[in-house]
């Protein structure tokens, strides 16, 4: 497809169909750049060429992701607060089905929580991660900046891609409802920032 935005308007589509967020699919498929003219072909017809953002270019695991789940899986007091995680907040798929398994068994305890077969080791790995030593408020805290940083990373991811559609479909500038989506997002980080710790 030539046109960017119809690009980005069919990616978005395929990743609302398969319930996982944009930068998910496009850390397991990689995603098509616009296309970009080149030579000239017999008859005068420009030919175009697509670029492909490797799927390998995520870095092994995410140590953000991998932090809440870790601190859930080995407390039992953060465990029970595994509802204010946010799966979308999540980029990688292993990470995902493993905060699902934690939120549909999590609440009644560790034994309760049975992750797919397929990301059992994953499950192992997080479960057994050193974490530093810290009494209940560090903990907390720890847990609530993870969850503060989750949402603001996805939120400017959110923004980022946004603004580069806008920025294809009216040059300088956007108009209407974007507008409000956009201005939803900011006030969101806004929020966020002010909530930070010093």
């Amino acid at each position: 497809m030539r046109n960017p935005y119809d690009q980005d308007r069919y990616f978005q589509r395929l990743a609302a169909l398969l319930q996982v967020t944009v930068s998910t699919l496009e850390a397991s498929v990689g995603r098509p750049k616009p296309a970009q003219r080149s030579k000239r072909q017999a008859g005068g017809a420009l030919e175009t060429s697509q670029v492909v953002v490797s799927a390998f270019r995520q870095v092994e695991g995410d140590p953000l992701e991998e932090r809440v789940l870790s601190l859930m899986l080995q407390h039992d007091d953060l465990l029970v607060r595994c509802a204010e995680v946010v799966e979308e907040h999540f980029l990688r798929s292993e990470n995902r089905a493993l905060l699902r398994a934690i939120q549909d068994g999590g609440i009644m305890g560790l034994d309760s929580v049975k992750p797919p077969e397929e990301i059992w080791n994953h499950f192992e790995r997080i479960a057994g991660c050193d974490l530093p030593p810290s009494d209940k408020s560090q903990r907390d805290a720890d847990f609530d900046g993870c969850i503060r940083r989750l949402e603001e990373r996805y939120l400017r991811e959110l923004k980022a891609q946004e603004e580069a559609v806008l920025a294809q479909v009216v040059p300088g500038g956007s108009v209407g409802i974007e507008d409000d989506r956009i201005t939803e997002v900011n006030l969101r980080l806004k929020e966020i920032f002010g909530r930070a710790d010093p």
